[in-house]
C-alpha cells in the first residue's frame, strides 16, 4: 500500500477502505527538513554574489580599458597597428567569453541569494501568525504577488488566508475536535476547497499528500457525524 494510490483514490472520489484508514491512521511522515534556512549559509550565499559582482565590475573595467585601446589602433593605419589591432581582437574576444561566463555565476548567485532570503521571511510570517504549512504560504504568496516589505498588504492577505484555509493557522488547529471544526463557517467546505487547491498543482510533497488525506478523513466524519445526528432526530420526532 502506498500513500500515492489512497491519494489517487481520494482524487477519484472513492471512499477509502478499513485496512486504508488503519493505514493513515498508523502512517508516518519522514521527519522533515528544518524550515529555517541557518544565518550562515544565507551569508555565505550573499558573500559570494558580492565577490561575483566585484570579479565582474573588474573584468568590465578591462573589457573597456582594450575596447579604447582597438579603437585607438583602428584610427593609425599603421601596419604594426594592425598587428596590434589582430591580437587585441584576439584578447578581447577572450576577455568578453570571461564577462559573459562570470555575469551568469552572479546572476545565478544572486538569484540563489535572494530566494533563500524569500524563504526566510516566508518563514519568520509563519511563525509569527502561527501559520502551519510553510510550503503553502511561499506558494500562496508568490501566486498573489505579494509584497512582503508592504505591511499593509501582508496584514491584507493573512486576513483572506485566515477566511479560506483556518485549518492551517495553528491556533484553529488547536482549538478543538467535532463542532469546533465548523467555527467561523468554515468546515467540510473549507476542507474540500484546500484539497482541491493542492490536487490542481503538479506535483505534491509528502506533507501536502498527507494534508489531503487528513482533510479527506475529516470531510467523511463530518458527513458521519452530520447523518448521525439527523437519523437522531428523525427517531426523536417518530
Amino acid at each position: 500500500m502506498k500513500l500515492e494510490e489512497l491519494l489517487a483514490k481520494i482524487a477519484n472520489g472513492e471512499k477509502l477502505t478499513d485496512e486504508e484508514k488503519e493505514f493513515i491512521k498508523n502512517y508516518k511522515e519522514p521527519e522533515p527538513d528544518p524550515n529555517r534556512i541557518p544565518k550562515s549559509r544565507l551569508d555565505e550565499e550573499i558573500a559570494k554574489r558580492k565577490e561575483a559582482e566585484s570579479r565582474g565590475d573588474e573584468l568590465q573595467a578591462k573589457l573597456s580599458e582594450l575596447e579604447a585601446k582597438v579603437e585607438e589602433l583602428n584610427t593609425k593605419g599603421m601596419s604594426e597597428a594592425e598587428k596590434a589591432k589582430r591580437e587585441s581582437a584576439k584578447t578581447l574576444k577572450a576577455l568578453q567569453e570571461q564577462v559573459a561566463a562570470l555575469t551568469k555565476e552572479r546572476d545565478e548567485s544572486k538569484a540563489k541569494a535572494d530566494a533563500m532570503e524569500y524563504r526566510g521571511k516566508v518563514t519568520e510570517l509563519a511563525k509569527s501568525r502561527r501559520f502551519t504549512d510553510i510550503d503553502y504560504l511561499e506558494y500562496k504568496l508568490q501566486s498573489a504577488k505579494v509584497n512582503l516589505d508592504d505591511q499593509t498588504a501582508v496584514a491584507g492577505f493573512f486576513g483572506e488566508l485566515e477566511k479560506s484555509a483556518p485549518h492551517l493557522f495553528e491556533s484553529a488547529a488547536k482549538a478543538g475536535s467535532g463542532s469546533s471544526d465548523n467555527k467561523g463557517g468554515s468546515g467540510a467546505s473549507a476542507y474540500q476547497s484546500r484539497i482541491d487547491e493542492l490536487l490542481a498543482k503538479p506535483s505534491l510533497s509528502t506533507r501536502e499528500s498527507q494534508e489531503v488525506i487528513d482533510l479527506q478523513t475529516k470531510i467523511e466524519a463530518e458527513k458521519s457525524g452530520g447523518s448521525a445526528s439527523g437519523n437522531a432526530n428523525g427517531g426523536t420526532t417518530a
